[in-house]
């Protein structure tokens, strides 16, 4: 998809091209993410959440939520870690795919100085045809800034109707991702 905008002023081109899915050298991500600092991490946005979930407050510059009737997003700034962000990124892409989902699509979208890379994954055709929908449909993007990391972000729709159970709760996503 190419997108040129002309306002006499400048032009804009959005190039949206597909990526080839990225895995995780574990070798390197489970030490952090089983240490004293991954583990505060992990506990940090559970913390947040809490925050956010239980008296809707939203203190940290670092993280932010958001939630309405059919999503739930969270972006976390990449000034706080301590490892490649993309490390955590293609790790909570796995664990996704470990609770029921397929990796449906991924892209790199440029727009400028800004370079997005996203993963979507919808959740496997046999729990589709449950009438389930798990976590609904996720979107997981890496935000880069002229190739510096800025933020991940992740976001869960799902469909409001008779024909689909309710999705898991948003809580049960913070745990699944944080442990």
């Amino acid at each position: 998809m190419k997108t040129l905008k002309n306002n006499n002023v400048s032009t804009n081109i959005s190039i949206s091209r597909p990526f080839e899915e990225e895995s995780l050298d574990y070798d390197l991500f489970m030490p952090w993410k089983n240490s004293f600092a991954g583990n505060s991490f992990f506990q940090w946005i559970r913390d947040k959440y809490d925050d956010f979930e239980n008296m809707e407050v939203q203190d940290d510059k670092h993280i932010f939520f958001f939630k309405n009737e059919s999503t739930f997003a969270f972006r976390i700034d990449i000034d706080i870690f301590n490892m490649h962000p993309n490390l955590l990124w293609n790790y909570w892409k796995d664990q996704i795919k470990e609770h029921g989902y397929h990796l449906k699509n991924s892209e790199v979208l440029q727009k400028e100085k800004l370079n997005t890379l996203r993963y979507y994954l919808k959740p496997s055709l046999k729990i589709k045809m449950e009438n389930k929908q798990l976590f609904g449909n996720i979107t997981l993007e890496i935000i880069k800034n002229e190739a510096f990391p800025k933020y991940i972000m992740m976001k869960c729709s799902w469909y409001n109707g008779f024909q689909y159970e309710n999705p898991l709760s948003s809580k049960a996503l913070i745990q699944m991702i944080t442990n």
